[in-house]
């Protein structure tokens, strides 16, 4: 399979099916694009069965399943990449810095706990030492109520420095139109998913990590609270972008 082509025997023929719909309804390229909202070039590839214009086999399923239903006909998407993409583990994974704090704050729990017993031992060794001398224990003694209060006042420290956490890697997408979205981070999807109008999608995560759209004019967001800038290096023709988020 040459490099521009991801094309099949069984694509071709479904694709025909296609074609032959749309020309007995008797309807355009572009009266198709103007009604369904979807890129010439992905009604050309679909009824060419040539799919090497999709980013992927998720925005390619997404688009033939719209055109399928718009022309109601019985088609099933080609077996096209299932040596390409079939490899791929999609994975949600709790985010690792929230692992992090919790070890921290054990450590940091063990260690308060070890400097209080090492002071009370040291206290009592030498009250029975020295009865002349006598320390009145009593004056140092660390109370549960106490320890359990700076173990709170630890918790609520973390806390405090996960939502900062939370607020300074929030990604929040909102949509006005029908757009496939995909995340990556370390080269694994995170997310896939058709969003309609009206749709508003929120995560925590951390860079680096890439989007690709599927229709940037259809996609408004931030990270960080900064505003995405959709427009950067897309392609204006298919209306597809990858933006990437790379640690500065």
């Amino acid at each position: 399979m040459s490099s521009n082509v991801l094309k099949s025997a069984a694509s071709a023929k479904t694709g025909k099916i296609f074609l032959n719909k749309r020309n007995e309804i008797g309807l355009s390229h572009e009266e198709i694009t103007e009604t369904l909202g979807i890129n010439k070039d992905y009604i050309f590839a679909i009824e060419s069965g040539n799919y090497k214009i999709f980013p992927s086999e998720f925005f390619a399923r997404a688009y033939f399943k719209k055109y399928k239903e718009f022309l109601d006909i019985d088609a099933s998407f080609p077996v096209l990449y299932k040596d390409i993409d079939k490899k791929r583990i999609v994975k949600r994974r709790s985010l690792s810095y929230v692992k992090t704090i919790d070890r921290r704050t054990l450590s940091l729990i063990t260690l308060v706990s070890i400097f209080l017993l090492s002071f009370l031992f040291i206290i009592n060794f030498f009250s029975f030492s020295n009865n002349s001398n006598q320390i009145n224990i009593t004056e140092f003694e660390v109370s549960s109520e106490n320890f359990n209060s700076i173990e709170m006042q630890i918790k609520q420290n973390n806390e405090i420095k996960e939502s900062k956490i939370l607020l300074s890697n929030k990604l929040i997408l909102d949509f006005s139109d029908e757009c496939w979205i995909e995340i990556y981070e370390n080269n694994e999807i995170l997310e896939t998913k058709l969003f309609f109008s009206g749709d508003i999608y929120e995560r925590v995560i951390e860079q680096p990590f890439k989007i690709v759209v599927g229709d940037y004019e259809a996609l408004k967001g931030s990270y960080n609270k900064k505003e995405i800038d959709f427009l950067v290096n897309a392609n204006r023709l298919t209306k597809v972008n990858t933006i990437y988020f790379n640690n500065e």
